[in-house]
């Protein structure tokens, strides 16, 4: 793609991307209840603190994704992941699909190369987060249920790893399927990691000590709202799954900010980084 091209489209996401931020941003701080934050600040701080490392696992997923598609993949391009984080809050997931390509373009990644990798990366994060989640209510509800559902998974993982390799026809490539399964494992440990940073931040202003039901809200949150492209970061959906499993609206809110916060913090600092760089 032109080099010129890549730049004034970049340009045009930021630009939206920063008049959705300034709107949102004023939203969210009307809404908080900063008493609850002022009276929980540690768990907050620590539940963020696991919200990012839970992020890093996700940026090196797409570096494994990346290596299924191109063994040569850079490294850096955990960068663009982060920074076209940011834009998955404007109002369909185009922008994040379109902005992962821009910047893995300034890493080397083809077009083409991009979209087979985030093919394969979406499939990943929604399929992993709402097997998990499932998997951790059955445990939840019936011990046993999830012992079956547990079996069943493994039995199948096994099966997928012997197998080897399966042609994908709409985006004309063949999976080794074993690369695949090591990624699929990658992106399963961020989502639990994140899953347990909603645990905290539960038991930090609601007292609430439920980790196997807050790490099995978070991911099936995460999930059916990357599932739902058309709104924006998943908001309404992913706010309506930890409603539906009884969380306060409380706590929903303020999750929901400090990961919008990190969304944006570590998504401009990897957005200059690269301008930097190039």
């Amino acid at each position: 793609m032109n080099k010129k091209l890549i730049n004034y489209f970049q340009l045009f996401l930021t630009i939206v991307l920063v008049v959705f931020i300034i709107s949102k941003a004023g939203d969210f701080l009307e809404r908080v209840d900063w008493q609850a934050v002022l009276n929980s600040w540690p768990f907050i701080l620590i539940s963020a603190a696991l919200f990012v490392c839970g992020y890093i696992i996700l940026a090196n997923h797409w570096l494994a994704v990346c290596r299924i598609i191109e063994p040569k993949a850079s490294s850096k391009q955990t960068l663009a992941f982060f920074a076209s984080q940011p834009y998955k809050y404007l109002p369909t997931s185009i922008f994040t699909f379109s902005s992962r390509a821009t910047f893995a373009a300034k890493f080397g990644l083809g077009i083409k190369q991009s979209t087979q990798a985030q093919v394969i990366e979406n499939f990943n994060l929604i399929s992993s987060a709402i097997v998990s989640g499932g998997l951790l209510l059955l445990f939840r509800f019936n011990f046993w249920y999830g012992v079956v559902a547990l079996a069943i998974i493994t039995i199948a993982c096994i099966v997928i790893w012997h197998q080897r390799s399966v042609k994908i026809p709409f985006i004309k490539y063949n999976l080794d399927l074993q690369k695949w399964l090591k990624s699929l494992s990658i992106v399963t440990l961020g989502w639990l990691i994140i899953g347990f940073g909603f645990f905290v931040m539960t038991v930090g202003i609601e007292g609430r000590f439920e980790p196997i039901l807050a790490v099995a809200a978070s991911d099936l949150a995460t999930g059916l709202g990357i599932l739902a492209v058309f709104a924006p970061g998943g908001i309404g959906v992913r706010e309506l799954v930890f409603h539906y499993l009884s969380f306060a609206s409380g706590t929903i809110l303020i999750w929901r900010l400090t990961t919008f916060m990190v969304d944006i913090v570590i998504g401009i600092w990897a957005g200059w980084t690269i301008s930097r760089r190039q």
